[in-house]
């Protein structure tokens, strides 16, 4: 990677936080904005998430989970198609016009970023995200790697296991290896997630992700 590259990570990540734009509404917010409809809903999605949880642990018959798992996707397709209509529709403009504000605030400091570090034109911003492109594509090649030589060892093995099981009529012998070979691959895999998620973090992955994010908003920008 190119000093360049670090630098304009470095700037991007003091400067132009996406802070702003993603945010969580605060429960203030949430009383002026939401009007009856969202209460009922969000309401129904929690009480039925408790229901199922509640009947997936004391009740024989799991069917019954099938109830309270019914009404949170009914209430998830209201919420996505109903929504945005039954806002408070003056204090939706006034968020709106907010986020607006903090998006245009947003992009013009990524481009005095860009720009202050000699990134003035489309060749040379596309130039810089393919840098930042190829950080995700070392990780998810390494990634990769591993996940197939784990398959192979978890999946091709005890595959192979079960035909000789077939050929020789040794199943006792043969079950419990496969039974072996899944549970370590099990826990491989469990480690290489956690590893993938450690090191998203604590190399600066996350800086990265910003980086391409604002990248691909400058796209439609110079």
């Amino acid at each position: 990677m190119t000093y360049r590259y670090y630098n304009v990570r470095r700037e991007i990540y003091n400067h132009s936080s996406e802070k702003e734009l993603n945010k969580y509404r605060t429960f203030k917010e949430l009383k002026k904005l939401y009007k009856p409809f969202h209460w009922i809903i969000f309401s129904l999605m929690i009480l039925s998430l408790v229901a199922f949880i509640i009947v997936a642990i004391a009740v024989d018959n799991k069917l019954w989970c099938s109830i309270p798992l019914l009404i949170i996707i009914v209430c998830d397709k209201l919420w996505d198609s109903k929504a945005e209509r039954f806002y408070n529709k003056e204090e939706r403009e006034k968020e709106l016009k907010s986020i607006d504000s903090a998006y245009e605030e947003y992009l013009k400091t990524v481009k005095n970023i860009l720009i202050n570090n000699g990134i003035d034109t489309k060749v040379k911003c596309n130039c810089l995200k393919e840098e930042c492109l190829s950080v995700f594509k070392k990780r998810e090649l390494k990634y990769s790697i591993l996940n197939n030589r784990v398959f192979e060892i978890t999946i091709g093995i005890p595959i192979g296991a079960l035909i000789s099981t077939i050929i020789s009529n040794d199943t006792d012998t043969i079950t419990i290896q496969a039974a072996a070979f899944l549970l370590i691959g099990i826990v491989i895999y469990a480690l290489i997630s956690f590893s993938r998620f450690i090191t998203y973090h604590t190399s600066g992955y996350w800086k990265d992700e910003q980086l391409l994010n604002a990248l691909e908003e400058m796209d439609y920008y110079f």
